[in-house]
This record gives structure tokens, C-alpha cells and sequence, in this order.
């Protein structure tokens, strides 16, 4: 098993910043690897897989 973190600030002031350099490489693995979409629960995104 292995465990991604990806850090950033939510909401629109910050998105596609330096701020959410964590969102956007997450979003990047994501669509490279061809996992299954996050999951938000709890301020939270994550993937079951």
C-alpha cells in the first residue's frame, strides 16, 4: 500500500497558485496513472483504490 499527500488551499483565490502545487500534482498523477476520481468527504480528498 502506499499514501500520496497532496497539500493545498481550497476555494477559487487560490486555485492554480503556488498555494495548491500539492492539488495540482495530485491532479496531474491522477490523469497520468488513470486513477479513479478523488473522493471529497470531510475537507478531504481520497482515493479507495
Amino acid at each position: 500500500m502506499k499514501l500520496f499527500v497532496f497539500l493545498g488551499n481550497p476555494g477559487t483565490k487560490y486555485e492554480k497558485t503556488r498555494h495548491n502545487a500539492g492539488f495540482l500534482m495530485g491532479d496531474f498523477l491522477q490523469k497520468k496513472w488513470n486513477f479513479s476520481h478523488w473522493k471529497d468527504e470531510k475537507k478531504i480528498l481520497w482515493n479507495s483504490e
